[in-house]
């Protein structure tokens, strides 16, 4: 019966090859052969992630109901690309996966879904982690996370259509001030990085002499490897925005100046097209 048994029909391979070998095994076998099922449910990754079909659903319900208290079994689930297996799980346990973090992270980056994930959406920390590997699930983020500006250019930045979609919205449910206020958001930190550059690096890697510069800062040119390190230093010290998070702002200024071309702005700073 399905309830005694793990039926190898159920977790095959969508072009049927039978992940365990043609035989039956019983939920004991299963829980003296953990390995075993863990490469069944690997396997299970080969199916189209969101379309967990027949195959997925049954391979749920076959396994051992104790196996589902294992880490290690419910991690490979949502890492094999599926969703919370809602049917095959008590309430208490679906209740317990909805809360721990890591799961549901990953349940989301994998899935590409916030499917049952409903503790996590306002959470600003969880969701800049989830929209950095899957910038479409900025839309399913609670109305805090999506107005937060660093949020916004993780995602904006990653997936340009977002941007478009993000900005005609926001413009025509009559919001421009909210564009505004994210105009500004990008304008002031990529006019510190400017402003670093020109004034800070400007004199610290000169090679002329104080008097000639007007700036101590030349002082630090002392070979390579001392002014790239006083650098790194003084970004970090003034919170100059640098690597892949400079990279962010430029692209996603890049995309919201393209999707906010056809709107009549007046009141766009004018140097921020520079």
């Amino acid at each position: 019966m399905l309830e005694e048994t793990c039926c190898v029909t159920a977790l095959m391979c969508p072009q049927g090859s039978f992940i365990f070998g043609g035989n039956y095994l019983s939920y004991q076998t299963q829980m003296d052969n953990l390995d075993l099922v863990l490469t069944a449910i690997h396997g299970l990754a080969t199916i189209p992630v969101g379309k967990p079909g027949k195959y997925v659903y049954a391979a749920a319900k076959c396994l051992a109901p104790k196996l589902w208290k294992k880490r290690r079994i419910a991690m490979a689930w949502v890492k094999a690309g599926h969703r919370f297996p809602r049917h095959a799980l008590s309430d208490y346990r679906l209740n317990a996966w909805m809360a721990n973090r890591q799961l549901c992270l990953a349940t989301a980056v994998n899935s590409e879904s916030m499917y049952c994930i409903f503790n996590f959406r306002d959470d600003i920390a969880f969701m800049k982690q989830v929209v950095t590997q899957c910038p479409k699930l900025y839309l399913e983020a609670g109305d805090e996370v999506a107005a937060d500006p660093v949020v916004m250019t993780i995602a904006f930045a990653g997936l340009s259509d977002l941007a478009s979609k993000t900005m005609d919205k926001l413009h025509f449910d009559g919001h421009d001030d909210k564009i505004q206020s994210y105009l500004s958001f990008l304008n002031s930190n990529l006019e510190l990085y400017d402003t670093f550059v020109s004034c800070v690096l400007g004199n610290m890697l000169s090679t002329q002499s104080v008097e000639n510069t007007g700036s101590t800062l030349t002082l630090l040119n002392q070979g390579h490897e001392t002014p790239v390190g006083y650098k790194r230093l003084l970004a970090d010290y003034l919170g100059i925005p640098t690597g892949k998070w400079l990279c962010q702002l430029l692209q996603a200024r890049a995309n919201v100046t393209q999707a906010i071309a056809p709107f009549d702005f007046t009141q766009v700073p004018a140097d921020f097209y520079c």
